[in-house]
This record gives structure tokens, C-alpha cells and sequence, in this order.
């Protein structure tokens, strides 16, 4: 949990580095996919335990091993959120709660692409496509 926590972060800054907020968040959508689906035991794992290891908001504990990476992670959503507003092109609000929102949306995706055998639909792509647009539609000002 711990080893795949950290590389799935890695992943998720490797996608935000560069482009406009909307390209970084949609770069977030398919780096979070594209890692559950390449590693189809991780995506189950993090699914049944999710309730019990990601902390309530204000509840979280920077030194717990099995909550930095969501922490990790929440920070580089919430990045996202921050630069986009600043530049216009994604819309107000808190950046940690909407990046909440946006985990959650990705969390949502990955247990109906799981229960899938990871690919949502007869074109796999088809299911990511339709995320993106919810993503963009949702956090757009």
C-alpha cells in the first residue's frame, strides 16, 4: 500500500507539470486512472481499505504512514485548483475541498471501472472520456 501510495503520487506530479490547470487536471484524471488500471490489485486494495485509512477532513495525521500519500495527493489536486484560479480557468472555492471533490470523483470512476474488470465499457477509453467531461464541467468557472 505504502510503496504503490507513493508511486501513484509520483505519477500525479509527473502530470501537472506543465500545461495550462485544465490540461494539469485532466493530466490528474488520466495519470489516477491510467495507475489503478495498470495495477488492477492496488485500484482493489485502496478501494476496501479507502474508509479506513483516508482521514476526515481535520482529522488528518502528517505522521501517519498510510495517510501521506492521500495527503500527498490531496496537496497536488489541490495545487491544480490553486493556479487555476489564479489564472481564471477553474472555478473559486476551497482548493482542499475541491480537491476532495475531485478524488472523489476518481475514487467513484475507479469502483465502477473495477467492478468493470477495468475498462468501464466494450472501448475502454469511452468511460475516461465521459470522466473528463464531468471533470472539466464541474470545476470550469
Amino acid at each position: 500500500f505504502l510503496r504503490r501510495g507513493a508511486e501513484i503520487v509520483e505519477a500525479m506530479r509527473d502530470a501537472v507539470d506543465g500545461g495550462t490547470p485544465v490540461e494539469q487536471l485532466h493530466g490528474l484524471v488520466d495519470a489516477e486512472v491510467g495507475f489503478f488500471r495498470e495495477h488492477p490489485h492496488f485500484a482493489r486494495l485502496f478501494l476496501r481499505s479507502s474508509t479506513l485509512v483516508l482521514p476526515r477532513p481535520g482529522e488528518e495525521d502528517p505522521d501517519d504512514p498510510q495517510q501521506r500519500s492521500f495527503q500527498d495527493a490531496m496537496r497536488v489536486h489541490a495545487d491544480v485548483f490553486r493556479r487555476g484560479q489564479r489564472s481564471g480557468d477553474l472555478c473559486t472555492g476551497d482548493p482542499d475541498v475541491l480537491a476532495r471533490m475531485l478524488g472523489g470523483m476518481i475514487t467513484a470512476f475507479l469502483a465502477m471501472d473495477v467492478a468493470r474488470g477495468g475498462s468501464g465499457s466494450a472501448d475502454p477509453d469511452a468511460s475516461v472520456t465521459t470522466l473528463h467531461a464531468i471533470v472539466e464541467d464541474a470545476f470550469r468557472p
